[in-house]
């Protein structure tokens, strides 16, 4: 067989198999994104008796929280993702003036990103170094 269609060939099988990978890593993000969805419309109904509450996804596993959607009796929610050594790692909601915002921390529990709306409507982004040193804003 000629060499550039052998190779043509390869490609395209490589590029079918990462298709096919793709395929299901959206499925299990579409699903992931879907009990988000529903825990924090949960959450946010709960949140309507005027108390804090939350809505906790555990690992069968371990037992561990991977996912904890909270509600405030201002009426603030959002969900947060825990990792396996039960750190906070992304918190994603709505402050109490509900502007949404994003906020991430590393390993040891050390907020590194924050991007959001200010209470004036204003975007705003903070990426801090591992010592806590604001690097941008």
């Amino acid at each position: 067989m000629d060499q550039s269609l052998q190779s043509l060939l390869e490609r395209m099988n490589e590029l079918e198999n990462k298709n096919r990978r793709l395929a299901r890593q959206s499925i299990h993000l579409k699903r992931l994104v879907g009990v988000c969805v529903v825990g924090v419309a949960l959450a946010v109904s709960l949140g309507a008796t005027n108390a804090n509450h939350s809505v906790v996804l555990e690992d069968p596993g371990t037992g561990k929280r991977i996912i904890d959607m909270v509600t405030t009796p201002s009426g603030a929610a959002g969900f947060q993702v825990w990792d396996r050594n039960g750190r906070r790692r992304i918190l994603l909601g709505t402050n109490d003036a509900f502007q949404p915002g994003l906020t991430m921390w590393d390993e040891q529990g050390r907020q590194r990103i924050l991007i959001g709306i200010n209470n004036e409507s204003q975007a705003h982004v903070t990426l801090w170094d591992a010592n806590g040193v604001v690097k941008a804003r």
